[in-house]
């Protein structure tokens, strides 16, 4: 299992649109992905999951990876995150 801190930049915090993003990119690998927030996890397969963490601009996200591509899925989701992507 690997993590790794992120900060949501967008100003409208983690809406939709990203949050189906993550869930797309997430369904690519095999590893279990979570999004962990303020006591909360959500699993990056479901979008509903991903949106209840109501995560706002300047939250800190931990996305957290395990399986057999876990450093592949980790640095992809985080790079959605720091790319500027509406996260």
């Amino acid at each position: 299992m690997i993590k790794k801190k992120v900060t949501i930049k967008n100003k409208e915090g983690l809406h939709l649109r990203p949050a189906a993003q993550i869930v797309r990119c997430a369904k690519n690998y095999q590893a279990k992905i979570k999004l962990c927030h303020d006591c909360k996890d959500a699993d990056t397969c479901s979008i509903l999951s991903v949106l209840s963490l109501g995560a706002k601009k300047g939250s800190e996200i931990t996305v957290v990876a395990e399986g057999p591509d876990e450093k592949a899925a980790l640095k992809k989701i985080v790079e959605l995150f720091d790319s500027g992507a509406g996260i």
